[in-house]
């Protein structure tokens, strides 16, 4: 071998070696009494996903009271860092949004820093925004209560230990999706198992309920008989209620399930939307139930509005193409918002679509790592 070709191969095999060496810098925002009581357990969350996933977790601690103070530190950690997503840990200050007749949570405010939002009507909570959207980070919500200043602990220290059971693989998931859609949407569960589940996991690896199909009875039957990898559900719903045609799903009795579903895409008036629950005898929010219950559930996509999951095929793209949640999240927000900016041109809706829990997940078992 001569020098040029010596020097060919070596240019080679640096720059390979420099591709593999990029990673994600996400940040993990906690405030500094929450770090204090969860310091080893998020010491291990961060082992865990750096072993891995290509990404680089900073923690970062602050006593933040108002959203703007949370969004300046994420626009900075941004420009300055080159930072593509953040993971919010217990009560860090959500942005309100009044959409229709209630109040959501927005983490476009965070996803998008430029954007401008005004409250016109001066009630505190903006209505209203301008620019158009365009994501700079995907934000995930680690938020197991609706009390705005109520950390949680209890709930975050039992989540992460649920994260490290399956990382470690103590707590097996198997290769396989449930799809449950009511009359509304008769095809949706369908259409999801031939596009999306029968891909993953194969012609065997998809159950279908749907219309009259899907009771509480058949699914908690389901849920009896298996974990799932992915569940894809459409049902009415509300922030503490999912109903089913013969009966409902209540979220106290969703957070008892102990099989349960790693990832869950739920479709659903406001089934994501904490701050519109005010009935604590009711359980827990419906989407935080799916996450933070008894069973192996880690991570939803869920609605803080009224509608659906919009902007799911390119979720379910970049599943396919093996991306951890996270990443796909962000395809799925960014199409969502450029589907409602077209479809809004006023400014006055966002898309509503939040993520809940632990994005480090990969569904596709084709590029799952050995260990989780």
């Amino acid at each position: 071998m001569d020098t040029r070709t010596c020097l060919f191969v070596l240019a080679c095999s640096l720059t390979v070696g420099a591709q593999a060496a990029v990673k994600d810098k996400v940040a993990i925002l906690v405030h500094e009494k929450a770090f204090e009581a969860l310091r080893g357990e998020i010491r291990e969350y961060k082992s865990d996903v750096e072993k891995r996933f290509p990404v680089s977790l900073s923690v970062v601690k602050g006593s933040w009271t108002k959203p703007d103070q949370v969004r300046l530190l994420i626009k900075s950690l941004h420009r300055k860092s080159g930072i593509t997503g953040v993971v919010l840990v217990g009560a860090i200050p959500m942005h309100r949004f009044h959409m229709h007749d209630f109040d959501n949570p927005n983490p476009l405010y965070y996803e998008d820093f430029d954007l401008q939002f005004r409250d016109q009507n001066q009630d505190g909570i903006p209505e209203s925004y301008v620019g158009t959207p365009k994501l700079k980070v995907w934000v995930a919500n680690l938020r197991g209560v609706e009390g705005e200043s109520d950390e949680g602990i209890p709930v975050l220290r039992k989540f992460f230990r649920k994260t490290h059971a399956y990382y470690s693989g103590k707590q097996p998931v198997e290769d396989r999706a449930l799809a449950v859609t009511d009359s509304d949407w008769p095809e949706g569960a369908n259409i999801f198992s031939r596009n999306v589940g029968q891909k993953l996991f194969g012609e065997g690896g998809v159950d279908v309920l749907n219309c009259k199909g899907a009771t509480p009875t058949t699914i908690y039957g389901a849920f009896a008989k298996h974990t799932y990898s992915m569940f894809y559900v459409q049902l009415h719903s509300t922030p503490t209620v999912q109903d089913t045609c013969e009966g409902s799903l209540f979220s106290r009795d969703i957070e008892k399930i102990k099989t349960g579903a790693l990832f869950t895409v739920n479709h659903g008036c406001s089934n994501a939307n904490w701050m519109k629950n005010q009935s604590a005898e009711k359980g827990r929010n419906t989407g935080m139930s799916w996450v933070f219950g008894e069973g192996v559930g880690q991570a939803l996509v869920g609605n803080v509005r009224t509608g659906m999951v919009y902007g799911q095929d390119a979720l379910y793209e970049r599943i396919l193409a093996g991306d951890y949640l996270g990443k796909a999240y962000f395809a799925l927000k960014s199409a969502a918002e450029d589907e409602m900016n077209r479809e809004y041109t006023k400014g006055d809706t966002v898309a509503g679509v939040l993520f809940i829990g632990n994005p480090f997940l990969v569904i596709n078992p084709k590029f799952r790592s050995p260990g989780r």
